[in-house]
This record gives C-alpha cells, sequence and structure tokens, in this order.
C-alpha cells in the first residue's frame, strides 16, 4: 500500500501498537506543563520588557531636566531600539521555542514505538554494548525514573532552546534587518560580500586541494574498471612541496574549522538538549550523558 506523504515524512499510524499508559501519561504531563511554561514565560517577558520600557522613559525625562539631550539622546534612542526589538524576538521565539518543544513531545512517541518493534526483533545494534542485557533492577529503576526526568527535560530543554533561538534572533535583527532599515544597506552588503568571499575561499582551497591530489599525486588506476585510484603515491617530491605550500592556509583553515565545529557542537547540543532517545555527546563518552543513559 501507498504511503501518504504524512506517513513517509512525519508519522505512519500502526493500529496493532498501543502505547503504554505510563507514555501516554508522560506526554500529556509534557504538554501541560509546556502550556503552564509558555504562559509564565510570557507574563514575566512582558513585566520585564514594561520596566524596561520604564527605564527608558525615566532617562529620557532625566535628560530633559538636565538639558543633557545631546549626551544622552542616542542612549535613550538605543534603549528604546533595544526594547522594542527585544519584545518582538521575545514573542516570536517564544512561538518557534514552544512548537519545537510540542514536536520533540510527539517525536518521543514515534522513536518510542521505533525503538520497541527493534527490540522485539531482536535489534539492539542502536543501543550501547554495554546495555544490551542490562541488570533487572537497574531497567526497573530506569522505568521509575524515565517519566520525571522526560518531563523535566522537555521544560529546561523549551527555557534553553527558547533563550538560544532568542539570541539568535537579535543577532539577524542587529545584522540584517536594522542596518536595511536605517538605510545601511550597502555597508551590510559590504560585509556580507566579504564574509560569503572568505567562506568561498575556504571551501575553494579544499576542493583545490582534493582535485590536485586527484590529479597529480595519486597513482593510476589498476585495472581501468576500479571505481577510483588506489591509495597510493606518485610525485613523491612534488606532494612534499605540496603539503609544505598549503601546509600554512590548512593552520588558519583549522582556527576557522575549530570555531565553526564548537558553534555546530553547541548548536546541536542545544537544540537535543530535551530528547532523552538521542545523546548530545560524541562518541565514546555517551555513557557521560544522564539523560540519554540515566533513566
Amino acid at each position: 500500500m501507498k504511503l501518504s506523504w504524512f506517513q513517509r515524512k512525519v508519522y505512519e499510524w500502526d493500529p496493532d501498537f498501543k502505547f503504554p499508559n505510563r507514555i501516554i501519561g508522560t506526554t500529556i504531563i509534557s504538554l501541560i506543563g509546556l502550556y503552564t511554561m509558555t504562559l509564565a514565560d510570557y507574563s514575566v517577558s512582558d513585566l520585564v520588557f514594561d520596566r524596561v520600557d520604564g527605564w527608558s522613559t525615566a532617562l529620557q525625562q532625566l535628560t530633559t531636566s538636565c538639558n543633557q539631550t545631546e549626551v544622552l539622546s542616542d542612549v535613550v534612542l538605543q534603549l528604546e531600539e533595544f526594547s522594542y526589538v527585544a519584545r518582538k524576538c521575545w514573542l516570536a521565539t517564544t512561538i518557534f521555542a514552544s512548537l519545537t518543544s510540542v514536536s520533540y513531545t510527539f517525536h518521543v512517541l514515534a522513536c518510542y514505538r521505533k525503538h520497541l518493534k527493534r527490540l522485539w526483533a531482536g535489534q539492539r545494534n542502536f543501543l550501547p554494548e554495554k546495555f544490551h542485557s542490562p541488570s533487572s533492577a537497574v531497567s526497573v529503576a530506569a522505568i521509575t525514573r524515565y517519566s520525571g526526568w522526560q518531563i523535566a527535560f522537555t521544560l529546561w530543554g523549551y527555557l534553553i532552546v527558547h533563550f538560544v533561538q532568542f539570541l539568535l534572533a537579535l543577532m539577524f535583527t542587529y545584522l540584517l534587518v536594522l542596518p536595511i532599515a536605517h538605510g545601511f544597506i550597502w555597508d551590510m552588503l559590504k560585509n556580507l560580500g566579504i564574509i560569503l568571499l572568505t567562506i568561498g575561499l575556504v571551501i575553494a582551497l579544499l576542493v583545490l586541494q582534493i582535485l590536485l591530489v586527484q590529479i597529480f599525486f595519486l597513482q593510476d588506476k589498476i585495472h581501468p574498471s576500479d571505481p577510483q585510484k588506489p591509495l597510493a603515491l606518485n610525485n613523491r617530491k612534488a606532494f612534499h612541496c605540496f603539503n609544505y605550500f598549503f601546509f600554512f592556509y590548512n593552520v588558519v583553515m583549522g582556527f576557522s574549522s575549530c570555531i565553526v565545529r564548537l558553534l555546530s557542537s553547541v548548536m546541536v547540543g542545544t537544540w537535543l538538549v530535551s530528547r532523552l532517545d538521542r545523546t548530545i555527546m560524541q562518541r565514546g563518552y555517551e555513557s557521560m550523558d544522564p539523560g540519554m543513559y540515566g533513566p
């Protein structure tokens, strides 16, 4: 039977599978907690931004009374602009963070069914080797912890994802939206062009190294039908010169790659912090993740 797009991409209904009452209860309490957390988040943030607006108004009155309009007028304008931008960004990211957390909550159900079916089929390769045959006491204790941990991680994940999305929204607004609104579009395009050119040069150097090695520094195919050249060097002296020439470029690219690696790790770890079906630790350190292996 041909599956629909929703069944292939989102969720495939299985009438023969029934979720346990514990999992259903955990999901419902998580959604109720997200709803309460979202309302509290919106109410508290509204009070905070109202307080910031009050400070801006008081500073403006103080500036007028002290006849220091030329000195502090820019500060007042920037504070008012920041309050307006931050309020809108926080409201928008509240919606996106809530949708993200709700989607993760339902995704947990899909992962639970998928993993349980794989366990029924005797497939345990998705688990670490030391968890292939856990003790009975550890398994039962994990059952008692799971519901509470899942709810707590869902709520904490909402707050963390919301804050990170808020920072990204502020960066997007100040780096792209406000320069266009203030008429600095050419300066913004100039800076954007420099960034894109730098990224393009890094990618071009990486591709160039692969092409040069493929053409000049690998021996010919042993058989014409081979899919690629063998792992054997040709023109060794030229290769050493090539390696020395690109050494300094690779050091610079290594710095940028390290920053990209760190940012990617932070972003992925932040987005997956509320999911207990995936670890946010790298391979070999999965057991240090209490969220995935604690319950």
